[in-house]
C-alpha cells in the first residue's frame, strides 16, 4: 500500500496529513509556524 504526507508550512501554522491510497487520512497534526522567514533558520532546525 501506499501512503501520501501533505505538509502545509506557513507564516502562522504548519499542518502535516498522512493519507493511504484510497484517501483515507491516517494522521493529522498541527504546530506553530516553521517558516524560516518567520522564526529564523536556527528555530526551523
Amino acid at each position: 500500500m501506499k501512503y501520501f504526507l501533505g505538509i502545509d508550512i506557513g507564516n502562522t501554522k504548519t499542518q502535516y496529513a498522512l493519507a493511504d491510497s484510497k484517501g483515507l487520512i491516517i494522521s493529522l497534526h498541527k504546530s506553530p509556524e516553521t517558516n524560516h522567514q518567520g522564526i529564523g533558520k536556527e528555530e526551523v532546525f
